[in-house]
């Protein structure tokens, strides 16, 4: 092989000894190794030895200290070998003794962590195989005890000769013949047990306990214990039961409860019985809601009996009559029959009823009643045709000409939370008007309800035929701007008067404004604004608001939301709950307001107190290209009037909140000026700034600052780099280094010293030929065109 060839050999070589050193197989390492040693001479020639100074020198050096840490590493693996083997050697048929196992098993693990023999291997499963014998044997022994302590005899027997088919000890064998002397107490107790089970099956309870109590007083094991506590539990639930039934048939209602209460809770197997039991006490003693809980646990086709009957009792026929309807068993048929004609007189009952309540003006209890009889009986075409087109006009016209303006309005609102239709809603809105006019005070009502109606305007059949109209049409945006208005100059006028409750209202109304303005939501085709909804939400649907801004306005973050849409962002501050969002339009609702309440911070020059609240919707700003847009633009305002000391730490909230264009080029800027100061000052090494340079250069990869700090590092790096290759007098080195550099300067030093170095050697002699072409071609490799050195070249034909 030639040196290049050699070279390769010896370099593939090396690395496949590392790889069998670090796969633990210590001995083909170190002949591999050596085999590398041996194929360069100690003594080669001159080229040779500059050659080799490029590629092989710190190969070998560090190939032989691998030899001699290798070679240590295996005697130590060998002695620790030794170690196990001596252990393995001391134990003995001593199934409790596993101290010399377990110090060889450790040996033996040690060794093959250093190397991995084949010899050692065999030993390390022998050693384990031995070891887990005696651990078998010691848990087969302390089982058996076990066993033998629970009186378990046989099953002891058959552990006790597993463990002996391991080893055979005297302690073993003593507790062997103990078991074998004890079976026939427990065969003798076992039969008793399973003939007391017997009888047990037979429901003959006490002449099992008194059978099994003799055999346990002999052979007290735990399982006839068990099994006598169980049938004396079983006896005592079965009296508990017979004295409730007597105390039932002498009415002492309690005190059978109790009994039967007591019986469910020792035998769950009489809950049937005894809910019954409890069902019927509670019938008797018309206690209705009881009864209704007891038929829950019931078999269906009792309870529906029951809570027939109890139905029957209170006189709700119907529900009776739903109940039985399903029974097909022939004694309920002529009950079912009875029932029907009850609810026949019932209806017609109520029916004469209503008739009379409407003749003699009792329109209010006729509307009762009606609606009494739809609830018992369903839908009934006559009767809802009486009450909605005669009995309600009638009782609504009559209200109006004869109620005061409160009553109108608790009345007006009772009746929209019942039917929740555009009339109603109207009327609520009418009543509430003039009821705040009569009473400021009632202003707060006024606003619940004012917006929903101006939202359904479209609908209101109020504005539909008005006859000083004529042919016209109405112009709806005209009146609901007139009404808004009407309601908003009002709030505004209490503004000298009472500043909290003017701020109160007025934020009750922005958010149905706002509502109105976005986009509200429908219920029962009705849009319902957030103030009306938020108060009587429990008569409205439970409804998933959408994560936007008109779902927001209608959760508790709503009025706040509406603030900031309005740009009173400093008000937002006082309307924002404390309360953790629960939904996806709380949490909406929260990212909007955290957001323009950042917004007013950094309008204020204030970016600290910014951080925490744009912080928070962070995700949201980014993927939302206004609000990204905004944050831009302030924090550019802001970037230019900061203080030099504060630049740095407002880079790196802009472009951790943002990750702008504009954000990315600022903090780069800043971060590079700071790793400048630290060279300079010598705080951080060139490496170091050079790394955090080019992290920097990810982030923005056209940043002027940056690029020219990284080449001046480089410059500095490349001249410390040859002035070491020099201080060693390794000068090719340097010259390699030198052509690999892009600084001319450099590139010239190092071929001045190549000139310099030659001149000296022709002058003294002190150099062959071939070393002066070869410090020529150096300097030419680095500057061929430099006019100071071309006579140089010249003369020695370098081209």
């Amino acid at each position: 092989m030639n040196f290049i060839e050699r070279s390769f050999w010896s370099h593939d070589e090396a690395d496949h000894a590392q790889q069998l050193a670090k796969n633990k197989q210590l001995p083909r390492a170190i002949e591999t190794a050596k085999k590398v040693v041996d194929a360069w001479s100690d003594s080669p020639g001159f080229w040779e030895r500059q050659m080799r100074k490029v590629s092989i020198n710190s190969l070998l050096a560090d190939l032989k200290d691998h030899i001699k840490t290798w070679e240590k590493n295996l005697e130590k693996s060998k002695h620790l070998v030794q170690q196990g083997n001596e252990n393995f050697a001391r134990n003995d048929r001593d199934p409790w003794n596993t101290e010399a196992l377990e110090k060889a098993l450790s040996y033996y693990r040690k060794s093959l962590d250093i190397n991995q023999d084949a010899e050692c291997k065999t030993n390390q499963y022998l050693c384990q195989h031995k070891l887990q014998e005696k651990k078998n044997f010691q848990e087969l022994f302390k089982v058996g005890k076990q066993q033998v302590e629970k009186r378990y005899y046989n099953k002891a027997l058959k552990t006790y000769q597993k463990a002996q088919s391991l080893f055979v000890t005297t302690e073993l064998t003593a507790e062997i013949l103990t078991c074998s002397r004890k079976l026939k107490q427990e065969s003798e107790y076992e039969t008793v047990y399973n003939q007391a089970k017997e009888l047990t099956k037979q429901g003959e309870f006490q002449s099992a306990i008194a059978q099994l109590q003799p055999a346990y007083a002999r052979f007290p094991r735990e399982d006839g214990k068990v099994f006598i506590d169980k049938l004396q539990t079983i006896i005592q639930a079965k009296e508990a039961y017979q004295q409730g039934l007597k105390a039932e048939q002498q009415e002492k209602w309690q005190e059978a409860e109790q009994y039967y209460r007591q019986a469910q809770e020792q035998l769950p197997d009489l809950t049937q019985n005894c809910s019954t039991r409890l069902t019927l006490i509670a019938i008797k003693t018309q206690q209705w809601s009881v009864a209704l809980k007891e038929v829950n646990v019931l078999e269906e086709k009792q309870a529906q009996y029951f809570r027939g009957y109890i139905y029957l009792q209170q006189g709700d026929y119907q529900a009776a009559y739903r109940e039985w309807k399903h029974l097909s068993a022939p004694q309920i048929a002529p009950e079912i029959e009875k029932l029907k004609t009850l609810i026949r007189r019932k209806k017609l009952a109520l029916r004469q009823q209503i008739e009379t309540a409407a003749n003699e003006e009792q329109l209010e209890e006729a509307k009762v009643l009606s609606q009494e009889f739809l609830s018992q009986f369903g839908n009934d075409l006559s009767v809802e045709e009486n009450l909605h087109e005669n009995i309600e006009p009638r009782f609504q016209q009559l209200t109006w000409q004869t109620q005061p303006w409160q009553k109108l309005a608790q009345y007006t609102k009772d009746r929209f939370l019942e039917q929740k239709d555009i009339t109603s809603l109207h009327n609520w809105a009418v009543a509430s008007y003039y009821h705040a006019q009569a009473d400021p005070e009632k202003i707060e009502n006024w606003i619940t309800v004012w917006c929903s109606a101006i939202a359904n305007l479209s609908k209101d059949p109020a504005l539909t035929d008005v006859p000083w109209l004529g042919n016209e049409d109405i112009n709806y945006s005209q009146v609901q701007e007139d009404l808004q208005n009407l309601l908003g100059n009002t709030i505004d006028s209490l503004k000298e008067e009472d500043l909290n409750q003017y701020f109160s209202l007025r934020d009750q109304y922005r958010t149905d404004v706002v509502a109105l303005k976005a986009s509200s939501i429908e219920f029962n085709g009705l849009k319902i604004m957030p103030s009306c909804y938020q108060q009587y939400q429990d008569y409205f649907p439970k409804t998933n608001f959408p994560a936007n801004l008109a779902g927001a306005l209608y959760t508790n973050w709503g009025k706040a939301v509406a603030a900031c849409f309005e740009g009173d962002y400093k008000r937002s501050f006082t309307l924002s709950p404390s309360s953790t969002p629960t939904t996806p339009a709380e949490s909406f609702g929260k990212t909007y307001v955290s957001y323009y309440q950042g917004i007013y911070y950094l309008q204020n020059q204030e970016w600290r107190k910014a951080k925490s609240y744009v912080g928070l919707p962070q995700d949201t700003i980014r993927k939302t290209p206004e609000w990204k847009e905004e944050i831009d633009r302030l924090c550019e305002k802001i970037r230019r009037e900061i203080s030099q000391g504060e630049a740095l730490e407002f880079a790196e909230f802009w472009y951790d909140l943002l990750n702008s264009s504009n954000s990315r080029s600022y903090y780069v800027e800043m971060r590079a000026e700071t790793i400048q100061d630290q060279l300079a000052d010598k705080k951080i090494s060139l490496s170091k700034g050079k790394k955090e340079l080019k992290e920097l250069r990810k982030i923005d990869q056209d940043n002027i600052t940056v690029s020219d700090l990284l080449k001046r590092i480089n410059q500095i790096e490349e001249g410390q780099e040859i002035d070491r290759l020099l201080k060693n007098k390794d000068l090719e080195g340097a010259v390699r280094k030198a052509r690999s550099s892009q600084d001319e300067t450099i590139r010239y030093d190092v071929a001045s010293i190549c000139i310099e170095i030659l001149l000296e050697g022709i002058k003294n002699r002190s150099l062959y030929r071939e070393e002066i072409m070869q410090l020529a071609r150096w300097a030419y490799s680095l500057c061929p065109n430099e006019p100071q050195f071309r006579e140089i070249y010249r003369e020695l034909g370098i081209r």
